[in-house]
């Protein structure tokens, strides 16, 4: 049952992003938030508290207002002391600059410790 809730936050927290509502996460987070994304580019980083993740989930709206995830898999293993959650998305945003369609898509494990 544990598992099945987690998963359905999880869920709504995706969707909370394609709805901009970056407050309803951020309201969830630990202060002792560790938020990484990867790459060289205007997202990519790390992020330790929930000012920062705050500012990351602005930039992330400004840079792709028309950004749409949508959840594949969801797979939640562990104890509320100790979850990890595995999901597969995948995205679509506004076109490319070359008019070409913007389609990504990602793996990100999340690691929920007490």
């Amino acid at each position: 049952m544990y598992n099945l809730i987690v998963a359905r936050i999880s869920k709504k927290n995706f969707e909370a992003v394609n709805n901009k509502d970056f407050d309803s996460i951020l309201k969830q987070c630990d202060a002792k938030i560790h938020h990484r994304f990867g790459g060289n580019h205007a997202l990519g980083g790390e992020r330790h508290s929930r000012e920062v993740l705050s500012r990351w989930f602005q930039r992330l709206g400004r840079l792709s207002p028309e950004l749409k995830l949508t959840v594949k898999d969801i797979w939640v293993k562990g104890w509320p002391n100790d979850t990890t959650v595995i999901m597969r998305w995948t995205a679509t945003d506004r076109d490319n600059p070359d008019g070409s369609p913007y389609r990504n898509h990602g793996v990100p494990i999340f690691l929920v410790k007490k």
